[in-house]
């Protein structure tokens, strides 16, 4: 409690305040009431015959050449600016020194790796014949356990010896402490990009560490100058190159990278109006007589057959985009086409229900209390947040941070 700042007395009215939180939650959430007609819709939607036909319509903007002006551009940049923003972020200068150099001055005893075998009895055991688990006998895995303990006490080692070289025998020159120690290890000194502190860093074994090590680096100080990070493999030794405080970079230091971003958006706009629009086409032909096939063929659309299924038993199911086409339809009647559904990158569909039916009463019966507590799940997971927001407001409160 102490290293948080905190006192017993403190913690306590802390536990206090979230009990009465959370029994407030649950009388508010208790009194959610599920609604007949809401409940058999959604059994409906669940266990009801849908026979479908699906049109595919192609991205044609997948690849087109989108030609935004200078104010495009300028708006994409300002609709969006909280997503440029950059974090804290450093870069380093280190060099990854092998463990396997400090193998051969590392030795482990008979006795070390019986203990090391004795106190790890899980991790030696097979399976035999009938099933049994039984002990793997040590004369088997003590080449294993032996590279084990030598590698951990190579780490050690190599751990050691560079603390001990940079701090100790360097430290008169630490400007050149670090190209020493790579000479000495025969080893490279390599730079790194800018990084924050929760990128996961593909030159190392060890991400986590070695970020936190580079965030705390400080030349100012003698004993925060470089950093020591023990990886699987290697040891590394970094000292700080740069350092980028949080910040949102300007427009015109963003422009090659939210260009093609901007870009992309307008594809996806352009598809999706397309869409909207043939949709609006297809149903204009249909209020004029003319079938889902013969609209969908006048607009030069592959159309499927007859597909039939029931969103219950949609894992069943044998056609493409099955998921897709069920989970996007459930709440269309007969006659009805869905909205635009994403089949993958590079093209929609447009779903006509040509037909619904009622399922088998019995399995929506045995799905009813499911449906139900699904209902009252959702329902439930912003029901208490709204109710808080709506009583803060009542006190013109405004919270520094979100609700939920």
């Amino acid at each position: 409690l102490a290293e948080n700042g905190m006192t017993p007395a403190m913690y306590e009215k802390l536990v206090a305040h979230q009990l009465s939180i959370m029994k407030t939650a649950a009388a508010v959430e208790s009194a959610a009431w599920v609604a007949p007609m809401e409940l058999e819709d959604e059994l409906a939607a669940v266990t009801d015959i849908f026979t479908v036909r699906a049109a595919e319509v192609s991205n044609r903007f997948a690849s087109a050449d989108m030609k935004l002006t200078e104010e495009d551009y300028q708006k994409y940049y300002e609709d969006n600016k909280e997503s440029f923003a950059r974090p804290d972020r450093v870069s380093v200068r280190y060099v990854a020194v092998p463990v396997t150099n400090y193998l051969a001055s590392v030795s482990v005893s008979e006795d070390e790796m019986l203990e090391y075998y004795d106190s790890h009895p899980e991790t030696y055991t097979r399976a035999t014949t009938n099933d049994v688990t039984e002990p793997i006998p040590f004369a088997e895995v003590r080449d294993k356990i032996f590279a084990e303990l030598q590698l951990e006490e190579a780490r050690y080692c190599v751990g050691t010896a560079v603390t001990f070289n940079v701090y100790g025998k360097l430290a008169d020159a630490p400007d050149r402490a670090l190209a020493t120690l790579a000479a000495q290890e025969r080893v490279e000194v390599k730079p790194t990009p800018l990084f924050s502190a929760d990128e996961t860093l593909f030159w190392t074994d060890n991400s986590q560490d070695f970020a936190a090590a580079a965030f705390e680096l400080d030349p100012d100080r003698e004993d925060m100058r470089f950093g020591i990070v023990k990886g699987d493999a290697y040891v590394y030794v970094m000292e700080l190159a740069d350092r980028s405080p949080a910040h949102t970079p300007e427009y015109k230091d963003l422009l090659n990278e939210l260009r093609p971003q901007a870009e992309q958006k307008a594809r996806n706009k352009a598809f999706r109006d397309s869409v909207k629009t043939l949709r609006d086409e297809i149903t204009a032909l249909m209020a004029e007589g003319k079938s889902f096939a013969e609209s969908t063929k006048a607009k030069a659309l592959n159309v499927s057959t007859s597909l039939t299924y029931s969103v219950s038993d949609i894992q069943n199911a044998k056609f493409d985009n099955s998921f897709a086409i069920a989970y996007n339809s459930m709440t269309l009647k007969k006659g009805e086409i869905s909205e635009a559904i994403p089949a993958s990158s590079d093209k929609s569909l447009l779903v006509y229900v040509e037909d619904r039916q009622p399922g088998d009463a019995l399995s929506a019966e045995m799905m009813r209390a499911q449906v139900r507590s699904n209902i009252s799940r959702r329902r439930d997971r912003g029901l208490f947040t709204d109710w808080l927001a709506w009583n803060l407001a009542q006190k013109d409160f405004k919270p520094t941070r979100p609700l939920d």
